[in-house]
């Protein structure tokens, strides 16, 4: 009688094929089901709580609506794709900065900020949280995970979602956006630029004392500001 060579090997072709099925099925599933991963990561589900703070620009910095108002909630995902949150009234002052990785600014103040902790500066009680928004795959340093994890960004980062829900709430119309809130959870502080570590240790001990302040950037002179003499 003829003997059937084929009938093991392809019983073992089908069984290969089958767990290759598998491990790919597994993959794909562990892959898509994970919300953020630190280089890759363009957006992730955001949710907010509590009135949106108006709109920031110069023209209103010297009487900033948003003074004295309760700062809105947010919780999103990090780049590890870790909950994040921020709580404003949990009885921790606090000071959120709201990037954009192509912002030029974004990318001089960020370095800064990093030497700054690295050489022992001192938060003293204050939670510092940072938002990745206006996030663009068109435009440069993409993606903004990459970009702030090379930096060493000590701080923990939410990532906004593509209708950039985090940076509305906060009324960011420029970058990079500050936003000082005092332990009860009210605002005492916004500005936006290239603020430097001066202006950034302002904003710390505005939400640290609760008291209102106005904080300017590098080289700009507000309206209505007193002019140098």
């Amino acid at each position: 009688m003829e003997r059937n060579d084929s009938t093991p090997s392809r019983a073992v072709w089908i069984w290969g094929a089958g767990l290759v099925f598998v491990v790919v099925i597994a993959a794909v599933a562990f892959f898509t089901s994970r919300p953020a991963d630190t280089p890759t990561a363009t957006d992730a589900a955001v949710t907010t709580s509590g009135a949106a703070l108006p709109g920031f620009s110069p023209d209103v910095a010297l009487n900033d609506p948003a003074v004295g108002l309760p700062a809105p909630a947010v919780t999103g995902l990090s780049f590890n794709g870790d909950t994040v949150s921020v709580s404003p009234g949990d009885g921790t002052p606090k000071v959120l900065i709201l990037l954009a990785h192509w912002c030029g600014i974004c990318q001089r103040e960020v370095p800064s900020l990093v030497q700054w902790s690295e050489s022992g500066g001192d938060l003293d009680g204050v939670e510092v949280i940072a938002v990745a928004t206006a996030i663009d795959r068109t435009r440069g340093n993409w993606p903004p995970g990459a970009w702030l994890q090379g930096e060493r960004w000590p701080f923990p980062t939410i990532v906004d979602d593509t209708a950039s829900t985090a940076g509305a709430a906060y009324g960011v119309t420029g970058f990079p956006h500050f936003v000082a809130i005092d332990a009860d959870g009210n605002v005492v502080a916004r500005t936006s630029g290239n603020i430097g570590v001066a202006g950034f240790e302002k904003l710390l001990d505005a939400a640290r004392t609760g008291q209102p302040t106005v904080v300017t950037p590098e080289g700009v002179v507000l309206p209505g500001a007193p002019q140098p003499s």
